[in-house]
């Protein structure tokens, strides 16, 4: 199965019966079960789904149908590409039939060959009036020539063009789609209804910007799927203020919600680029325009601006799910959770706007859907960092709670830091799940303005990693000042916006890879741009003690006063060491130097394999609590 129908499909398995028992056999599960889909090894796929000139498939039963349906084979792309091969089989029948052609087209190794092969079956019951009865393997070659190789070539064109001018014959021919009985029709619907356009979500490839804003023109790459993972790629992007990483954002919000949701989300004349050095007049006026390509599907989606009409034109509807996040998240328990798309972005375009309680549907899944409650759980375990043994449960008295080793702390009483994750991270999912059957498969795009807002460093670390590992098949985009942020980025999904003399934003290119370097590294970096790390005022004093060094060792009596009162002063501010262990052992080893001056060295020994076990109790003290 190609990667892109493995996606579509996910978890999906619709059924026309019961879910198999644990440890049946294959056939008393098929039985049990009656699969909606068409299974290779088991169905003549010939007998269910059937091939038209144009490159689409028709379905002949109800299991070709579902077939079709869920994993979108008359999607645009697989529908021109089949559409391209069978062309030139007809190219290649233009002078009759020549064998090793033939061969060559219908070979297994040949691009779409099993649709060729049906294709060729058409032609041959099209010249005899009797379709060839192969079996679910496919043809023997020798019999396939054998039905065409003395066919005049006149007689095999009338018989293409009796194919490509007659499809209505073709669609009589489609047995109408026959649907489970009423007692299993809604599991059967449980398990196809996230067949719709959101499951069939595409991945971004590539986001084109011009006259938008601030911004005059920026192409952005997305990169396809992380390498060895099979997971969706992401994109944070950096900059100072003003470079255009939030409008960034709301243009691909825009664009992928279509029009008829984002018209009213946000006036028009907002969104053109103003010029001039003021910027405050739109001088030689421009059509804004922002386009979205994708990996797996032939349209884009184009948002443009007029800007004598000042209005939104672009796609009717919206290209699957989109949710965006602005810079401050947090829940009111008097904010409802709205179906309308837009409402899923609102928040990007004006940050004062609350996220629907997110407790409240925790506690009506927890009683109703446990499937989905689970879900939810599952993810947040992840996002939340919760250790094994701690959930999230529904207590009656105290509503939804954190569970940490043993102890239920409700939501509504944590920090505002886990309050703010905990709302964005349980919206998103509402709006994942409330079209898709499971966090693990969905797709969608998911926009987040100053991830960083509200966290503790710790949270900051990992929260990227943590939503992509939760929510694999999701794209997300986010903008960041902080560094510790880009943990979970691999290399080619972190961009870096700037600006230049002219005030026109641009990207930075040629960054280095990220993978490997420590926080500091990173801000000294093309990422960051920062000169240094360190405290301005302790670097000016650094600057200052070496000079007054300097001048010290040439026999300036002031200058070796200066020196040895910075010196103190440097001591006494300096922090030796990256990490707690490295700070906890340069104190240790200041202290010890100082004892030791006026010990004797009997005594200096015994003091350092002192000071050597104090060092060791203290790094245990926190593995051992």
């Amino acid at each position: 199965m190609c990667p892109a129908c493995n996606s579509l499909k996910g978890a999906r398995f619709p059924v026309d019966g019961q879910r198999g028992r644990p440890f049946a056999t294959v056939n008393e599960t098929r039985l049990s079960e009656r699969p909606a889909l068409l299974d290779p090894c088991h169905d003549n796929p010939r007998l269910h789904i059937r091939i038209r000139p144009d490159g689409s498939y028709a379905s002949r039963s109800g299991h070709g149908h579902a077939t079709i349906d869920l994993f979108d084979l008359n999607r645009d792309t697989l529908v021109w590409d089949r559409h391209e091969a069978i062309e030139h089989l007809n190219f290649t029948f233009r002078n009759g039939v020549d064998g090793d052609k033939l061969k060559a087209a219908i070979s297994q190794d040949a691009p779409y060959s099993g649709a060729k092969v049906q294709y060729v079956a058409l032609i041959i019951e099209e010249l005899t009036g009797r379709r060839p009865n192969w079996s679910r393997n496919g043809p023997v070659f020798g019999g396939v020539l054998a039905s065409l190789q003395n066919v005049e070539a006149a007689t095999l064109n009338r018989a293409i063009e009796g194919l490509l001018y007659e499809e209505g014959r073709a669609e009589r021919a489609v047995v109408p789609v026959s649907l489970p009985d009423p007692s299993t029709r809604q599991r059967f619907l449980r398990d196809t209804e996230f067949i719709a356009e959101p499951a069939r979500q595409t991945l971004i490839r590539e986001i084109k910007i011009s006259d938008f804003k601030g911004i005059d023109e920026l192409t952005i790459k997305m990169p396809a799927l992380r390498p060895g993972k099979g997971s969706a790629g992401a994109l944070m992007l950096l900059g100072e203020n003003a470079v255009g990483k939030t409008t960034v954002l709301e243009a691909i919000a825009l664009s992928l919600l279509g029009e008829s949701d984002a018209d009213g989300m946000v006036p028009a004349e907002d969104l053109l680029r103003r010029k001039g050095r003021e910027r405050q007049e739109l001088v030689e006026p421009d059509t804004a325009t922002v386009e979205l390509s994708f990996y797996d599907r032939s349209n884009s989606a184009v948002l443009k601006i007029d800007p004598l009409r000042r209005q939104l034109e672009g796609g009717r509807s919206a290209v699957g799910v989109v949710i965006a996040y602005g810079p401050r998240r947090f829940s009111d328990v008097k904010t409802k959770w709205h179906h309308k798309r837009s409402a899923r972005i609102e928040s990007l375009f004006r940050p004062a706007v609350p996220l629907a309680d997110p407790t409240s549907w925790l506690r009506d899944i927890a009683k109703d859907d446990e499937i989905r409650f689970k879900a939810v759980a599952r993810g947040l375990r992840e996002i939340l960092a919760l250790r094994d043994g701690d959930e999230l449960v529904l207590d009656e008295a105290m509503g939804v709670c954190v569970s940490v080793r043993g102890h239920l702390e409700p939501v509504r009483r944590l920090s505002e830091g886990y309050r703010s994750l905990f709302a964005m991270s349980v919206d998103m999912m509402r709006e994942l799940l409330h079209t898709q059957p499971d966090l693990e498969d969905a797709r969608g795009v998911v926009l987040i303005d100053e991830i960083e807002t509200h966290l503790h460093p710790r949270w900051k670390m990992r929260v990227m990693r943590a939503l992509r590992k939760a929510m694999p098949r999701v794209t997300f985009i986010a903008t960041t000042h902080d560094p510790l942020c880009l943990r979970g980025m691999e290399q080619g999904e972190v961009v870096v916006l700037a600006k230049d003399r002219n005030q026109h934003i641009y990207k930075l290119t040629d960054l280095p890879d990220i993978s490997g370097m420590r926080v500091e590294q990173i801000l000294t970096s093309d990422y960051f741009g920062l000169n240094s790390t360190a405290d301005p005022e302790t670097e000016a004093q650094l600057t200052a003690y070496v000079a007054a060094l300097s001048r010290a060792r040439a026999g300036d009596q002031d200058a070796d006063e200066r020196t040895t009162r910075l010196g103190a002063t440097l001591r006494e501010t300096l922090v030796l060491g990256e990490t707690a262990a490295d700070q906890l052992a340069q104190e240790a080893l200041e202290r010890f130097l100082k004892e030791r001056h006026d010990l004797s060295l009997v005594e200096r020994s015994s003091a350092r394999l002192e000071v050597v076990e104090a060092m060791l109790r203290a790094l245990r003290q926190p593995l051992e609590e």
